[in-house]
């Protein structure tokens, strides 16, 4: 695990700054309507997200999603050769089910998770808003 972090820290840190880079290119060049009408707060959040999910993915599909592919691919190949083929077909049938299964079941959490993300947003949003207008606030609360 150390191993994997020091040789795969520096391509997390140049993929995250690329992105950032280009996000941050990508917000200058918008219009002046955009930055005036923008909620700060809420677009900060959906930055610090955006930047959350790069980096899971990086770690996601190389170093989890991956191997496992290998392993249960492997586990059936083994099965076929060893034993008997009905081994290894119900094993990656067993497999593909939970697979399915699982992403099925996630889908419909999905929903839910995004509802919530989207009322979280709204409520830092406007805690960081006060924050940078808190005369505004002052004055008027």
């Amino acid at each position: 695990d150390v191993m994997r972090q020091v040789i795969w820290c520096p391509v997390m840190q140049d993929v995250k700054e690329r992105t950032n880079m280009r996000l941050l290119d990508h917000l200058l060049s918008q219009s002046v309507r955009f930055h005036i009408s923008s909620k700060t707060g809420e677009l900060m959040n959906i930055i610090d997200r955006g930047a959350t999910s790069v980096e899971r993915l990086m770690d996601l599909i190389p170093f989890r999603l991956f191997p496992a592919f290998v392993d249960v691919l492997a586990a059936g190949l083994v099965l076929t050769r060893m034993d008997h083929p009905t081994f290894g077909a119900i094993a990656c049938a067993t497999v593909f089910s939970y697979f399915t299964i699982t992403y099925v079941v996630t889908r419909w959490r999905t929903t839910f998770w995004r509802s919530m993300v989207e009322a979280e947003q709204v409520v830092k949003g406007k805690a960081v808003e006060s924050l940078l207008n808190f005369e505004t606030v002052k004055l008027f609360a």
